[in-house]
């Protein structure tokens, strides 16, 4: 019985490194195939939409973009978000629904988690951005840039579903559930280890310059309350929820 215990353990942990492996490549792979398609579509009404398209990409000038161009760029990041949403959810459905159903156990310490895990992740951005301001940084992340940009388009309800809605389910799902629970669980690294491991990976799919350090503290921020908390998926997803939301309702100068 112990034997087979184990062997069951080693296959689920084979499964998700390859779960997490085929995620990963189609974490990037399914937009860009999406924006090639949007690309010859507009391309075929609009004669040259392509190349001013892939120029403008290029160098960042999103100020250029028309709104065909926009519609290509938000709705590829929807889709391709989506389509690797659902089949994660699906296979992970069983451990989703158990930690909802722990959740709900402590449901009113679980929600003072999600809310100091909020608030701590709110003030190292803030320190953050005292220190790149008092060394004279002071634009934006591209990541960033990009998404301010996008939510003032006429298609801004696909980014905004997409950043709000589909990207801390999935982003969770990929790097905490898949990727540090397998660096903790299958290749036995410490605790520690795999934190700023799974931290620097998230943090450089996000930000390869110097605003890589405040994808790397958000993401220590969620990966360590997953890790404290049980390895509750729910808890990470909630704070990562909450961070988006609350930062688009500032760029919609709702609040503050």
């Amino acid at each position: 019985m112990d034997d087979l215990r184990i062997s069951k353990r080693v296959s689920n942990a084979n499964f998700y490194l390859i779960t997490f492996i085929v995620g990963f490549i189609a974490f990037f792979l399914i937009r860009e195939i999406i924006m090639l398609v949007l690309m010859i579509a507009f391309e075929i009404r609009d004669p040259g939409f392509a190349v001013s398209f892939a120029s403008l990409l290029e160098q960042g000038n999103f100020l250029g973009f028309t709104p065909n161009m926009w519609t290509a760029l938000n709705l590829s990041q929807f889709l391709g978000n989506l389509i690797l949403t659902i089949p994660l959810v699906i296979i992970l459905w069983k451990v989703i629904v158990r930690d909802f159903k722990l959740f709900k156990t402590e449901l009113w310490h679980n929600l003072r988690v999600i809310g100091f895990g909020f608030i701590l992740m709110l003030f190292g951005q803030n320190l953050l951005s005292r220190i790149y301001q008092y060394f004279g940084i002071v634009d934006e992340s591209a990541n960033q840039e990009l998404i301010m940009y996008a939510l003032e388009a006429d298609s801004s309800i696909f980014i905004l579903l997409s950043v709000v809605i589909l990207a801390p389910l999935l982003e969770e799902l990929l790097f905490r559930q898949l990727f540090f629970g397998l660096l903790e669980e299958k290749f036995k690294f410490p605790k520690v280890v795999a934190l700023l491991i799974s931290a620097a990976v998230f943090a450089a799919l996000h930000a390869y310059d110097i605003f890589f350090f405040q994808y790397f503290f958000m993401a220590l921020i969620l990966a360590g309350s997953y890790s404290l908390f049980k390895n509750n998926i729910i808890i990470p997803i909630g704070i990562h929820f909450l961070n988006n939301a609350v930062i688009l309702l500032y760029v919609f100068d709702i609040i503050g």
